[in-house]
């Protein structure tokens, strides 16, 4: 998989982005990437010019980057991980104020990887001291009390469905994600790679350009412009902006990343795919996983744009939210399926054959069919995530958040189906104030906002509010976390910001006692 004259390149990629040692790479890791490149050389030709390398970094991020005619994927253990918990998630139900933690960490961890250092020690400062609150507010103290219960439900043959589900549901992600990555190498080395491209790009031109013409509902999946508010240096509302006017000219440009995206998730579905074949996986296992992975990675994408494009207090400034098109891919997946059933695509025998095993069969015509009406939920699902992580923001920094900017007046002169694009930039100002409420993920409220959800809401109002003024936080919860920005490693500085997850493991506050040494240790 990796060949000798490959390390020192590969070495120096990965210097050039900084990447920061996590943890000793598990064994289930390097299994994946050997399967990965053996399914690879089973069904295509590229498996000669692919190199993958096993990481775990704090940066958790897997990618794809041509190294001359090689082809190199980087996977990170760590970014397998974090998919995984997100994944457990979906089968527990806990308080909203372990999701928070999390994410609240992983945008601390943002910052430190751009030397941020008041900022992430501002938003560990946040995370810990509510986590030590929650050890309060239960009568715990120092314990931390992590009630679960855990998700099951019964499948027509008596199977525990969603314990099914839950025992394949990190595999089924890491095997998408590493065959996403997967696809973006054969779309550039194998010889399918014109005919691979041009199927995928039918698919979308049908519905980018019909959806224009008002037929088709994946419009809106695929096609919504950035938003982007102005703050003033107190926090007062200035004006917000919509890249509306840009999508136009920018159709050629999507169409092209969408069907360059389109093609990599075939790879991801072809290899989850081979898995659940071989592991005897239920299609509706599948379908419901990959749906959910599209959601998380909008959750962990929307996380690291407000931390990075936040504001600071004082100066104020423009947020960019650029729109990322998991809704689309989502709602794409079910027809991506039936495409390759029916053999459009240029793949080899031996993948449509495993492919066709798999998915031509009464339960897996089911479970499509369920897919088609799930992925349609899913991606409106998304755009709530989406307007959640913004009102988190608005709710942040705004001194005094307006009930709803009025539409500019050329909106109204634009086509039913542009003028929601252009909508779109204002739907924030409308979620409640309630959902980012001091107190909300100290307790269970699935009627109203799951805790995914919830826990989600609040990271993204805090990470916000601790970004726009460190200094607020420090004031009001403590400077416990102030040495992270004095002279030390960066290694030191993350050892610093785990600190809050690792209470959470112990099941221990230790809030008021830490004091961190010079090399980070409590």
């Amino acid at each position: 998989m990796e060949r000798l004259g490959l390390r020192k390149p590969i070495r120096a990629h990965l210097a050039r982005q900084g990447r920061v040692p996590a943890f000793a790479v598990h064994r289930d890791a390097r299994q994946l990437a050997r399967r990965a490149w053996r399914w690879l050389k089973s069904i295509d030709d590229g498996a000669d010019s692919l190199h993958i390398t096993v990481v775990s970094t704090v940066q958790r991020i897997t990618e794809y980057r041509s190294i001359g005619a090689f082809g190199l994927i980087v996977l990170d253990d760590e970014h397998i991980n974090a998919l995984g918990w997100m994944q457990s998630l979906r089968f527990s139900d806990e308080l909203p104020i372990f999701v928070q933690t999390e994410l609240m960490l992983r945008a601390a961890e943002r910052c430190l990887e751009q030397s941020r250092w008041r900022e992430a020690a501002a938003i560990c400062q946040r995370a810990h001291w509510d986590l030590h609150r929650h050890a309060e507010l239960g009568r715990s103290f120092p314990a931390i009390d992590r009630p679960q219960r855990i998700l099951v439900n019964r499948s027509d043959d008596g199977e525990l469905g969603l314990d099914l589900q839950a025992r394949h549901a990190i595999p089924i992600a890491a095997h998408f994600v590493v065959g996403h990555e997967i696809g973006h190498h054969v779309v550039r080395s194998s010889d399918r790679a014109a005919q691979l491209r041009a199927t995928a790009n039918t698919i979308v031109h049908k519905h980018l350009w019909e959806g224009l013409e008002g037929t088709y509902s994946q419009l809106h999946a695929i096609v919504k412009p950035s938003s982007e508010y102005t703050i003033g240096p107190a926090g007062e509302y200035l004006k917000s902006a919509s890249r509306g006017t840009q999508l136009l000219p920018a159709l050629a440009r999507i169409e092209f990343a969408a069907t360059e995206e389109l093609v990599a998730d075939l790879h991801g579905l072809l290899f989850a795919t081979a898995f659940c074949l071989e592991n005897q996986v239920p299609p509706g296992a599948l379908v419901q996983t990959l749906l959910q992975v599209f959601e998380d990675l909008l959750m962990n994408q929307l996380v690291r744009i407000i931390a990075d494009n936040t504001p600071a207090s004082g100066t104020g400034g423009a947020a960019d939210f650029p729109y990322g098109r998991y809704a689309y891919r989502a709602s794409a997946l079910p027809g991506l399926i039936a495409a390759t059933l029916a053999g459009t695509f240029a793949l080899s025998s031996q993948a449509i054959n495993e492919f066709r095993r798999y998915w031509q069969s009464d339960e897996a015509q089911a479970a499509l069919d369920q897919g088609v009406e799930q992925a349609t939920m899913r991606s409106r699902l998304f755009d709530q995530v989406d307007i959640l992580a913004r009102g988190g923001f608005v709710h942040a920094v705004m001194t005094e958040v307006p009930a709803m900017p009025p539409y500019p007046a050329f909106v109204a002169t634009l086509p039913p189906q542009m003028q929601g694009t252009q909508i779109w930039v204002y739907a924030p100002f409308t979620v409640p104030k309630a959902y980012y409420g001091e107190d909300a993920v100290f307790v269970r409220d699935q009627a109203r906002l799951p805790h995914v959800y919830r826990g989600f809401a609040t990271a993204c109002q805090k990470i916000a509010a601790a970004v726009w003024s460190p200094d607020a936080v420090f004031e009001t919860f403590g400077n416990q976390y102030l040495p992270m920005t004095d002279e030390r490693s960066l290694a030191s500085r993350f050892e610093m910001a785990r600190h809050p997850r690792l209470d959470v493991v112990q099941r221990m506050s230790s809030f008021d006692e830490i004091r961190f040494d010079d090399r980070g240790q409590a």
